[in-house]
């Protein structure tokens, strides 16, 4: 007999979701997040970590940093001495000229848009210096506007611009006046505005303290929930579609701000 599941409200999301959230910056935000702060002070050769007697040496070896910075050198040249980091292996022979070119565009984009050297060096730093090394990798639909100008368009020119969906008039101002056989005849002077609607791949490292992960998981594959929490801006949020009376309504948050290591990182 088949499975038949309820759907899931709105209220009972939210309600799953803040218990998920909860839990997991509960639990990160006791020993892992006083652990990395330490790490970081390690790192930075603090000498407020040890207390010192009156009159002893104050001087702090910088072991940590030391060995961060050998190690790190060899890892990079293992993933980046080469602009061919992925590959997309054909399923047949005659998907392999589809592949190479898959690969291409891959590497491309990796090392070109996404500034993959930048993102490999800081995910390696991390992972070195904390146990972490968090990579997010996703989709993001963009928009982008230009500005027209166009002078003596016909009717049907005019018709056929403004009738498409992603224009927008800006001003219009419209002329009688008589072509060459002395009949009479429309012309347009338009401003408009257009909307490209388009996609594009992003790749970035996340600092430890914006992971947010359920506490019994293991690794992120078997994970129950994970999450990346960062800041942003009333105006951000409106932009991005979110009710704007909803989001002036709500308060400020320092969360992550006051976690231990984003203070010691700063």
């Amino acid at each position: 007999m088949a499975d038949k599941r309820e759907k899931m409200d709105e209220t009972q999301l939210e309600a799953i979701l803040r218990h998920e959230i909860d839990d997991a910056i509960g639990s990160d935000d006791s020993e892992l997040s006083k652990r990395r702060a330490l790490a970081i002070q390690y790192i930075e050769g603090d000498a407020d970590i040890i207390d010192h007697e009156k009159g002893w040496s104050s001087v702090v070896s910088t072991d940590v940093a030391d060995a961060i910075g050998w190690i790190l050198p060899s890892l990079m040249r293992t993933f980046a001495s080469s602009d061919n980091l992925g590959e997309v292996l054909p399923l047949s022979p005659k998907d392999e000229e589809g592949a190479q070119q898959a690969s291409d565009y891959i590497n491309a984009k990796f090392w070109g848009e996404c500034e993959g050297y930048r993102v490999l060096y800081n995910g390696i730093t991390e992972g070195l210096s904390f146990g972490n090394g968090l990579v997010k990798v996703w989709w993001e639909d963009e928009e982008r506007d230009e500005v027209f100008e166009y002078t003596n368009m016909s009717d049907e020119a005019y018709v056929y611009l403004v009738s498409q969906d992603n224009v927008e008039v800006l001003e219009h101002e419209e002329y009688q006046m008589l072509d060459e056989m002395g009949a009479p005849t429309t012309t347009h002077e338009v401003k408009i505005r257009v909307t490209e609607k388009y996609g594009c791949l992003k790749v970035e490292s996340l600092p430890p303290e914006e992971f947010l992960i359920n506490k019994d998981a293991k690794t992120t594959d078997d994970a129950r929930f994970v999450a990346h929490k960062f800041s942003r801006s009333r105006g951000d949020l409106i932009a991005d579609g979110y009710d704007k009376d909803a989001i002036m309504g709500l308060g400020t948050s320092q969360q992550i701000e006051d976690a231990d290591e984003y203070l010691a990182r700063h």
